[in-house]
């Protein structure tokens, strides 16, 4: 509960923006519904099969140490229908104000919630995509919920 109070304190005073949008039958798939606390929402990107270079990234509005980051990484609004129909990420860079921190990290293939330890002070966090798990009939990739926690 508090993770996801903190994931909605931070969308409203962030910015959130993504390198694009994917808009559907099912609306608009926008950045900053990978902040708002739902499974059933989330951001797509709008350029299918080509994940390679697609980012997400949350503006906190000052510079402010963030502990680390839960990412749940698919479509989750129908739950395991709805993972395994889109793409999700499989390597995903995180990057603190335009710098590469840590080692990429690897995301299992199932549904789940991934903590990725930042330990670090920065004003805009991206989570930059590699490469992505293929979705049995989607090529958009989905990424359900992000949350930025901090100390």
């Amino acid at each position: 509960m508090l993770m996801m109070l903190l994931t909605l304190l931070a969308a409203e005073a962030a910015t959130v923006r993504a390198s694009s949008t994917q808009k559907d039958e099912d609306g608009t798939h926008a950045a900053v519904r990978a902040f708002d606390g739902s499974f059933r929402t989330g951001w797509a990107e709008s350029k299918p099969g080509t994940t390679e270079g697609e980012w997400l990234e949350i503006d906190l509005g000052r510079f402010t140490q963030v502990d680390n980051i839960a990412i749940w990484p698919g479509n989750l609004k129908k739950g395991s229908r709805s993972f395994r129909e889109y793409s999700r990420p499989r390597t995903i860079q995180i990057v603190i104000d335009g710098k590469a921190h840590g080692n990429p990290v690897i995301l299992e293939d199932k549904m789940h919630r991934k903590i990725i330890d930042v330990g670090a002070r920065g004003r805009k966090v991206r989570i930059a995509i590699q490469d992505a798990h293929e979705g049995i009939v989607f090529t958009d990739t989905h990424i359900a919920e992000v949350a930025i926690n901090f100390p």
